[in-house]
């Protein structure tokens, strides 16, 4: 990934939009890992402010953005949407 954010912060690449708010830190790395999985590069952009614990995180109710480049923003959402949506095997 690290090429990709280069070239990103750089400017050769689209902006990044917001694919999914989680609201939780596990929803989080579960989201960011399907859409890894699926080919999707996909930034963490986590709400914590340091020195609070959790407190900007509870009263917003997201733990963090994930963001994409908008040629993926559907995709994203769509994946992360039927995953949250599968219940878990018993």
């Amino acid at each position: 990934m690290g090429e990709w954010l280069r070239r990103w912060i750089a400017g050769s690449r689209p902006p990044l939009v917001v694919a999914w708010r989680a609201h939780s830190q596990v929803e989080a790395r579960l989201v960011e890992a399907v859409l890894r999985e699926a080919g999707i590069p996909v930034l963490v952009r986590w709400r914590s402010v340091p020195g609070y614990e959790g407190a900007v995180e509870r009263a917003e109710g997201v733990w963090a953005d994930l963001l994409v480049d908008e040629p993926n923003l559907d995709r994203a959402r769509a994946l992360a949407a039927e995953f949250l949506a599968t219940p878990p095997e018993a």
